[in-house]
């Protein structure tokens, strides 16, 4: 007469299940929490930067703390400064319009990467008007730097979603303010076949260094 086996301990699998799960959870909860930490981080630094900007160029066009006259005159004194120099404040103004542009795609962003569900609204746009928009805040930065600036029509109409599409050309054409050589031209081409509209951009850049090859795509050293 044989023995049966015996019932195997329910409270032994449970723990040896735990044992076996618990270190994949744990690592796969502190990836992610490194992932929103450096997501949180990246969208204040950006944000700090934005607000710097724009707090440098208000204060420079109207230094509004060092005015003698008072804080009970400061419409005052701002109205004098415009009447004064209007080249100069329109410049800090459009400078100012930028990062505003810049902070709401960041909003966007960070809206969209956060939330479960994002909502997307397509629509039939132009390419060509869709870029104009964009481009607007940067154009008085690259004038600047002396960029001849080509932008071909196109009366092709595309579908998209425009807030999404609409922040990714905001990062394409702030690095491009940033790292385009001077006195060269940035052109914009588009290319119908097939259905699609393909966006060209074309400019000479900056000068990479070969010791700089490995590192432009770490975050924070190309900024």
């Amino acid at each position: 007469m044989f023995n049966s086996p015996p019932e195997p301990n329910s409270n032994f699998l449970c723990n040896s299940a735990c044992d076996f799960f618990i270190p994949s959870l744990s690592e796969s909860i502190s990836l992610q929490k490194t992932k929103t930490q450096n997501n949180f981080r990246r969208f204040k630094h950006n944000l700090i930067s934005h607000h710097t900007i724009m707090l440098q160029e208000l204060e420079k066009a109207f230094p509004i703390g060092n005015s003698e006259k008072g804080i009970h005159n400061q419409i005052d004194f701002v109205k004098d400064v415009l009447k004064q120099e209007p080249k100069e404040t329109a410049l800090s103004i459009l400078k100012v319009i930028k990062s505003v542009n810049l902070m709401k795609s960041e909003f966007d962003v960070y809206d969209m990467l956060s939330s479960e569900n994002p909502t997307l609204e397509f629509f039939q746009h132009y390419p060509h008007k869709l870029i104009l928009l964009v481009l607007n805040p940067f154009w008085l930065e690259l004038i600047e730097k002396g960029i001849k600036i080509n932008v071909q029509e196109c009366e092709e109409q595309i579908t998209i979603d425009y807030k999404s599409i609409a922040v990714v050309f905001t990062h394409l054409f702030e690095n491009t303010s940033k790292y385009i050589a001077r006195n060269t031209s940035f052109d914009i081409s588009f290319n119908s076949e097939d259905n699609m509209v393909e966006i060209i951009f074309e400019m000479n850049s900056l000068k990479i260094k070969k010791e700089e090859k490995d590192k432009i795509f770490n975050e924070n050293y190309s900024r």
